[in-house]
């Protein structure tokens, strides 16, 4: 079963501003080089995760966010990089997620999923 990234996170923070954020640490991966990294907080409209590289404002990124509920859900997130941040040994990256072109996937284990 696959959902709008947007019609998922509003149902589930039942909020009705995209911009609402959800303070989450959750996996990402980063499907454009295989990088890792893990969010600080998520809306419906955007995330912003840390990771360990340094990626270029305006890039177009897609990326895979496990989430906690329900088990086993992956989401798959297509957008557009509109913030880098140096944070210690980490790097903080803001992305802007592009509408109707995110996925939820609500079947089968996390690793066999996209």
């Amino acid at each position: 079963m696959e959902l709008s990234l947007t019609s998922w996170l509003l149902n589930l923070f039942k909020k009705k501003r995209k911009a609402e954020r959800k303070f989450e640490s959750l996996p990402v991966k980063v499907l454009n080089d295989e990088h890792k990294g893990v969010t600080r907080d998520i809306s419906a409209s955007g995330v912003y995760f840390l990771t360990d590289k340094h990626y270029e404002i305006g890039s177009i990124m897609t990326m895979t966010i496990d989430l906690e509920y329900p088990p086993g859900t992956r989401m798959r997130c297509v957008g557009t990089i509109v913030r880098v941040e140096d944070r210690g040994s980490r790097v903080g990256v803001a992305v802007h997620m592009k509408a109707g072109e995110s996925t939820i996937a609500t079947v089968g284990p996390p690793d066999k999923m996209f």
